[in-house]
């Protein structure tokens, strides 16, 4: 049987046990488990920073998704396809003017439609109106001037 021997030279601060070490192959596993099942979570959820009812409908899905029906069509594994053959053709650089940044993190690259679609299918699944971005031009460069030109429009 294992069992635990109190470290001398290690305060219990430095010590992930609390001051004790294993001793033997199973190492006291069950006593130790039982102690940190009575410590019991810390840990609580962050609160949100929306209301959920700002944010999710009735069933639990986004609004935003059930309200704009093509925001589907960017889950689909037609989209993921079409997504990578951007990146690749556009060698994982993005191509807004001035940056140029080669990412090898694809979760910080962006399929860009250079013409909005509104949910014009033709125009959405189009791969010539698709370019890369990285998200940081996306997210602010592009997304302002598409604000202005949209605000421009009304």
């Amino acid at each position: 049987m294992s069992t635990l021997k109190k470290i001398r030279k290690h305060p219990p601060a430095e010590s992930p046990l609390g001051g004790f070490r294993l001793c033997g192959k199973a190492a006291a596993s069950s006593d130790i488990m039982g102690r940190l099942k009575a410590i019991g979570s810390r840990l609580t959820a962050a609160p949100g920073l929306l209301p959920p009812s700002v944010l999710t409908g009735e069933n639990g899905e986004r609004k935003r998704d059930a309200v704009v029906s093509w925001r589907q069509w960017y889950k689909t594994s037609r989209w993921q396809k079409l997504r990578w053959s951007v990146l690749v053709r556009d060698q994982f650089r993005c191509q807004m003017k001035g940056c140029g940044k080669i990412e090898t993190n694809t979760s910080l690259l962006v399929a860009d439609h250079k013409r909005q679609h509104h949910g014009d299918p033709v125009l959405f699944w189009d791969i010539n109106n698709l370019q890369c971005l990285c998200k940081a031009c996306h997210d602010g460069a592009k997304q302002r001037a598409e604000r202005q030109r949209a605000g421009r429009h009304r």
